[in-house]
């Protein structure tokens, strides 16, 4: 039996323990202790992290109910010296009992209980169960939280037996146990709970609401607990200062800088749109004047490079098949790995695509797509070559073979 020294001081961050027994696994050398500070995890909070003499702690796993803790190697020793990191557990204490304390919160607030909570790198999040909720009601949770803290509330824990629980006013029914921990936020909250926590609400630190989304008709509410308050402000100063340096302007003047280049982007969206739009005109009437007869169809082709896109390619498509006979070959350069291209026919031109391109595709350079009547399109690996295919093209044409 491993005696669980995270319960008896959550801020023992070293201590000695004894190797009781050694396993082997996939994830290395499996150590059982005698005694051990570190947290394995459960009801979402994270296991910690840390290490056993200098191995550092890979993971830990459960054997029964027996934690089981896996490094790289045997460290050679029957005691070992162990190491929590001492920020992670800070950081982990904080985010769960600041969740029991939001948790608690929005139950005072608006009755809102919590379904389920996550344990982020970034959030702390909490489901409740509802698929709404006012803005007034997270401001007023919110506020009751960071009041609560700041009145460094005793956060008690101590273990009940399934008979004895009646005594206080439970957040949530627990599963049937042997015995119950129970987590106390004086005055407040009643919950069982096996995490680790912190001694004083004050220790929390503060509590700010971050976003919300709804997920499976419910509403998940994210939250910046502690530390993390702190680093979200200077990771957000920071992306203001460098928004201001880029856009020469004071950070109170951002919102109404940002404004008017949207506007300045909508007004030049506008003037591309139109400019495209003509060149577009202008680009198939002279591709048109040019195109090649190949049998009782004019052959025209246009490689736009890294000059166009796509969303150029596209329209200009439907502007040359638009005219009779003609069979359009387009392409562009999306980047150094990959080209688009598109292959097209006017109506009239009753040519059976699914029978004449997929033996030519290849020639293109690893083409890949598909299409259905009269246009196809897809990628190619690296240039296309399109003057290699074009003359293949022309030569099944010239054959024949996929007249309809």
């Amino acid at each position: 039996m491993t005696e669980p020294l995270y319960y008896q001081d959550p801020y023992l961050f070293e201590f000695q323990a004894r190797i009781l027994r050694r396993l082997t696994g996939d994830q290395g050398y499996g150590l059982v202790l005698d005694r051990t500070a570190f947290y394995p995890g459960g009801g979402g909070q994270p296991p910690d992290r840390g290490a056993i003499e200098d191995l550092p702690l890979l993971a830990i796993t459960r054997d029964g109910d027996t934690p089981v803790h896996w490094v790289a190697q045997d460290p050679g020793k029957e005691r070992v010296h162990c190491r929590v990191d001492a920020l992670r557990r800070l950081d982990n204490m904080q985010q769960h009992t600041g969740q029991h304390l939001i948790s608690a919160c929005l139950l005072k607030v608006g009755g809102f209980e919590t379904v389920s909570v996550h344990f982020g790198e970034q959030y702390t999040a909490v489901e409740i169960d509802r698929e709404a909720i006012a803005g007034e009601q997270i401001q007023q949770a919110e506020a009751l939280a960071n009041r609560i803290v700041a009145e460094a509330r005793l956060v008690e824990t101590y273990w009940l037996s399934p008979e004895e629980i009646h005594r206080i006013p439970l957040r949530k029914k627990p599963p049937a146990r042997e015995k119950i921990r129970i987590v106390e936020i004086d005055g407040l909250d009643w919950s069982a709970c096996g995490g680790t926590h912190v001694r004083k609400t004050s220790e929390v630190g503060p509590v700010v609401f971050a976003g919300s989304e709804k997920i499976r008709g419910r509403m998940r509410l994210r939250w910046l607990i502690g530390d993390r308050v702190r680093a979200a402000y200077h990771r957000q100063r920071e992306w203001l200062h460098q928004m201001s340096v880029q856009l020469t302007s004071a950070a109170e003047e951002l919102p109404e800088r940002i404004a008017r280049l949207l506007e300045e982007r909508k007004a030049l969206a506008r003037q591309v749109h139109f400019l495209n739009t003509r060149l577009g005109e202008l680009l198939a009437d002279s591709l048109s004047s040019k195109a090649q007869p190949v049998g009782r169809w004019q052959l025209v082709h246009f490689n736009a490079g890294t000059e166009f896109g796509p969303d150029f390619l596209r329209p200009l498509m439907q502007r040359l098949i638009a005219r009779p006979g003609l069979v359009a070959v387009l392409a562009c350069q999306n980047d150094a790995a990959s080209a688009f291209w598109m292959v097209g026919a006017s109506e009239d031109c009753r040519l059976d695509f699914a029978r004449l391109l997929p033996p030519l595709l290849p020639i293109m350079g690893d083409a890949r797509g598909g299409g259905r009547g009269t246009v196809w399109q897809g990628k190619c690996s690296g240039t296309p070559k399109l003057e290699a295919f074009v003359r293949a093209l022309k030569a099944r044409l010239s054959e024949g073979e996929s007249h309809g």
